[in-house]
């Protein structure tokens, strides 16, 4: 059995809800990290210098350039006489955002009013039906359209977008950094504000170390699963399968989940947390940055030139 309709080239996730949850008690930290010899975002290259670094790595460029790719290993599926990959993409969203893109809810509650409705939760996105294979000529063809699928962008995209997901992959684990560079006394302000605002802590040490609101002990809402989570191919039947579609799914946090994300948002204000978090956020991306600016100088031009000629493809069957 083979399934297919999930993402074949992915880059590698971030753990916005940790980051969200949770931040260490580590000693503030500097670099003494030399970038001598080395492209800089001081220098005259063309990295941009203002706000957050990790705006020079072109996440939703990545994500245009594998959009286009399925819908051509789709369209060249369909050609062998199997379309069941194109129906369940349809309604794949286009790309607008990428892990890459800093902003505050990747380190806090960014208001009382969605505390209040989302919790610590956030609802998932477009999520595609399961396509399940039982037919070997099926399978032989999507080997076929998985190496056809790269060739309209190019002779050297395969290698370029490959190069520079190893790049962002890299990039990706700076958060534990961040923690690292948090102040001393973060933690022992958010559980005293907590528990001024009718809270108990009850393991204080491992509040103290790792300050989650699941160590409250309050119950946590969830996300419905969906008949598309289910469902389950015959095997008895030797033909491609399609899932259901799965509905839009919603997260739903628990009155007292809501209640205590409120208490924590203004925690976070008050102790400053999603403000330190964001400052050292900014440092640690600025330094990562500067250790790879000359590959990224180097590659950036070649994955914009992919990702336009991408979006040209993918504007032709939208």
């Amino acid at each position: 059995m083979r399934y297919t309709i999930r993402r074949v080239v992915e880059i590698a996730g971030f753990a916005a809800v940790s980051a969200l949850l949770a931040f260490s008690t580590a000693a503030c930290q500097d670099s003494n990290d030399s970038s001598a010899g080395k492209p800089s975002l001081s220098g005259d290259g063309d990295l941009k210098q203002d706000g957050f670094a990790f705006a020079n790595y072109l996440g939703v460029e990545m994500d245009v350039i594998e959009f286009a790719r399925q819908k051509g290993f789709e369209k060249c599926l369909a050609g062998f006489g199997y379309p069941q990959n194109m129906q369940a993409g349809k309604g794949r969203p286009y790309p607008t955002t990428s892990v890459f893109m800093t902003n505050p809810g990747q380190f806090g509650l960014v208001s009382e009013e969605l505390a209040r409705v989302k919790g610590f939760g956030s609802d998932p996105g477009w999520t595609p039906p399961v396509v399940a294979s039982f037919d070997n000529n099926y399978d032989s063809a999507v080997d076929k359209c998985q190496a056809s699928s790269w060739k309209p962008l190019g002779s050297d995209a395969e290698k370029v977008y490959f190069d520079y997901q190893d790049l962002g992959n890299e990039l990706l684990p700076y958060r534990v950094e961040v923690d690292g560079r948090l102040p001393k006394d973060l933690p022992r302000k958010m559980m005293e504000c907590i528990e001024a605002a009718g809270y108990q802590v009850p393991d204080e040490a491992q509040f103290l170390k790792t300050p989650q609101p699941q160590l409250l002990g309050i119950t946590f809402g969830g996300i419905a699963a969906g008949e598309g989570a289910k469902w389950q191919p015959d095997p008895a039947k030797h033909t491609v399968q399609v899932g259901p579609p799965t509905p839009e799914r919603h997260y739903v946090p628990t009155p007292e989940e809501s209640k205590l994300a409120v208490a924590w948002y203004h925690c976070q204000q008050q102790t400053g947390s999603t403000s330190a978090q964001l400052a050292a956020a900014a440092q640690v991306q600025r330094e990562y940055v500067e250790k790879r600016a000359d590959r990224l100088l180097e590659l950036n031009p070649k994955i914009a030139a992919i990702a336009k000629k991408a979006a040209e493809l993918a504007s032709r069957d939208r």
